[in-house]
């Protein structure tokens, strides 16, 4: 669940709240790094998962380029999400 979510004007924070019974991850913080197409923003942009107790407590989405985010409804926004090794694919 979202608990906070902040557009910073170059993209946004999104604090998570993920239930204690859920299954905890391996992985170490921060998780690999995504890109994504997503609609009015040009070029773009990265996102970076952060772990806090083996669990998802922050993501953060980043433009690439001189793009503002002000206006972009990030709750209703198409993205098309893939790992950095895919972006590529996105781009092409």
């Amino acid at each position: 669940m979202v608990s906070d979510f902040e557009t910073t004007g170059a993209g946004f924070f999104s604090t998570i709240v993920v239930a204690n019974d859920g299954p905890a991850l391996d992985e170490k913080s921060p998780l690999d790094g995504a890109y994504a197409n997503v609609e009015g923003i040009e070029h773009g942009m990265g996102f970076l998962v952060f772990l806090r107790e083996a669990r998802v407590y922050l993501i953060e989405g980043y433009c690439h380029g001189d793009v503002s985010t002000v206006g972009v409804d990030f709750s209703r926004v198409k993205f098309d999400l893939r790992p950095w090794s895919k972006a590529v694919e996105l781009t092409s």
